[in-house]
């Protein structure tokens, strides 16, 4: 099986400028500078910079080497430029917040609520995406005003640009109850101008009908935020959907369909519903598909990673032809990283 990715471009972009001018920044700090920064360690200030928080093991995709990151993330909590946070994370400190505001990112980090660190966690694990990936994330607090969207009260926690689409994004932890999950639902519903959304979902079990996450929009993706995961999105990110689908029907001619909800069709007239992570909309539109008596006797075939084959049987009130995505995306580490 040939590969299917892409090459990866580096996500410093207008950082890798600063990185510049931060080596003459420091230069001019001299006698008292005790570390000399890389441009890896640049751009994990400024990773913080942007999104406040990152987890640790995120540092293993920007430094190498084996255990290179400990070194460094060590050396840089001596000196006072990052922090850790609950062991897990890291956020800038004293000389890491002075360092990035010569860059224009005016960093704060006081409150220590639990309410404010979980969040700043979640927007820590899906800023993670973008590291040397084409993904981009804009976080809540760096997003334009849009007209109907404001910060007090709002439960997303910003932006992702994934697959040429703009996502909002919400994350919804093992540990939100049902008031909080009620507020994201009704949050979503107050969305005008954005037809994508993603939903990080720790606990699956939330999604327990047919209707659960259906709100009328192009998609609603709902995803379990694992390590595996994350890297299938990193994946998919570079795989052209056409490509991938030749891939795996071979020598079947694959043609454009009719269909919203089904970009693509096998020459028989079977509609094939590309659907690596579970999207409420879709399952909706293919139930909604079955029921229609005018569809009586058409074919439908629906590509999932294996994780989702269990929950999208249950939310279809048919049978559907499933097949497996996760070996014919590679990359993707089985195990999750600790």
């Amino acid at each position: 099986m040939s590969s299917l990715r892409g090459m990866k471009r580096g996500k410093l972009k207008t950082e890798k400028i600063g990185c510049v001018l931060c080596v003459n920044f420091r230069k001019e700090e001299t006698d008292n500078v005790s570390v000399k920064l890389t441009e890896k360690d640049i751009e994990v200030l400024i990773f913080l910079g942007k999104y406040k928080m990152m987890l640790g093991v995120d540092c293993r995709k920007i430094y190498s080497g084996k255990d290179y990151e400990r070194k460094r993330l060590k050396t840089l909590e001596q000196e006072r430029y990052i922090m850790r946070i609950n062991k897990k994370y890291i956020k800038l400190d004293d000389k890491g917040t002075r360092l990035v505001k010569e860059f224009g990112y005016n960093y704060h980090f006081t409150c220590r609520k639990k309410k404010y660190i979980d969040r700043m966690s979640a927007v820590a694990k899906i800023a993670g995406l973008t590291i040397n990936s084409d993904i981009d994330f804009i976080a809540s607090w760096n997003m334009k005003d849009r007209g109907e969207y404001t910060q007090v009260g709002r439960k997303y926690i910003g932006k992702l640009i994934f697959k040429g689409s703009e996502r909002i994004i919400y994350y919804i932890s093992k540990d939100n109850g049902k008031v909080y999950i009620k507020q994201v639902i009704n949050d979503i519903q107050k969305i005008i101008e954005y037809e994508n959304v993603i939903i990080f979902m720790e606990n699956m079990d939330i999604l327990k009908d047919r209707k659960s996450f259906v709100f009328g929009k192009e998609s609603t993706m709902i995803i379990n935020p694992t390590e595996k995961n994350l890297s299938f999105m990193r994946e998919l990110e570079n795989i052209d959907n056409y490509s991938l689908l030749k891939q795996i029907y071979g020598d079947t001619e694959i043609l454009l369909s009719e269909w919203t909800k089904a970009i693509h069709k096998k020459e028989d007239g079977t509609y094939i519903v590309l659907m690596p992570f579970i999207d409420t909309e879709k399952v909706h539109g293919i139930n909604v598909f079955y029921n229609s008596n005018k569809n009586q006797g058409k074919k439908l075939e629906l590509i999932t990673l294996k994780e989702n084959i269990g929950k999208i049987n249950e939310l279809l009130t048919k049978k559907t032809k499933i097949i497996e995505i996760d070996n014919w995306i590679g990359g993707a580490n089985d195990k999750e990283e600790s």
